[in-house]
C-alpha cells in the first residue's frame, strides 16, 4: 500500500532504531518520484527530503539526530568542525547501549 511505502521511505531517510542507525540514514535523496509528493505525503518525510536539500550533510545528520533523540543536547558540537560527528556518535551510541532508561 502507499501507507507502507510511506513507513518505509521515512525510516530510510531517518532511522530513529539507534543514534547510529539515525546517523547512517540517507542524507542525500531529496525527491521521490514514486509516489505523488503533493499533499498527501507524510509531514515528516516532506521534512526529512527538505532537510536533505542541505549541502552540509553533517550538518543535516546532526538535525536527524537531534530531532527524534531529543535527550542528547549537541548544540556545543554547531559551533566546531562537525568532522567528528562520526566518533561523537559512536561514543553515544555505546553510553546510550549502556543506559538502559534512555
Amino acid at each position: 500500500t502507499t501507507e507502507m511505502g510511506w513507513k518505509i521511505l521515512s525510516s530510510v531517510l531517518c532511522d530513529t532504531a539507534s543514534i547510529s542507525s539515525t546517523h547512517g540514514s540517507n542524507h542525500t535523496l531529496q525527491s521521490c518520484l514514486l509516489f505523488p509528493m503533493d499533499s498527501i505525503a507524510p509531514h515528516n518525510v516532506q521534512t526529512m527530503l527538505q532537510l536533505n536539500s542541505g549541502q552540509d550533510k553533517n550538518r543535516v545528520a546532526a538535525t536527524k539526530i537531534l530531532q527524534p533523540h531529543c535527550h542528547l543536547d549537541m548544540t556545543p558540537l554547531f559551533g566546531m568542525e562537525l568532522n567528528l560527528l562520526p566518533h561523537v556518535v559512536a561514543w553515544l551510541e555505546r553510553f546510550a547501549e549502556s543506559r538502559l532508561d534512555l
